[in-house]
């Protein structure tokens, strides 16, 4: 689960290495962030090419859900 500064620096190089290495990579759109002048741009740019090829594009939402519904589970 990637979270972090620098979308298309930082965060970009981790989930491509972590991809070459066969795990599963979820990127969280909404816990990276980009800074400077066009830093909207570029974290948007970063998303649209490591989803489907390198990560799974994901939210905080979806990640919280997910283990939400898990541990329900875990319980019954």
């Amino acid at each position: 689960m990637i979270s972090g500064i620098s979308t298309p620096v930082c965060c970009d190089t981790t989930a491509r290495e972590a991809n070459a290495r066969d795990f599963r990579v979820l990127f969280l759109r909404d816990a990276t962030a980009c800074t400077g002048d066009d830093a909207e741009r570029f974290h948007n740019a970063t998303i649209e090419v490591l989803d489907g090829l390198f990560a799974r594009i994901v939210s905080i939402a979806d990640v919280v859900g997910v283990l939400g519904e898990n541990r329900a589970e875990s319980v019954e």
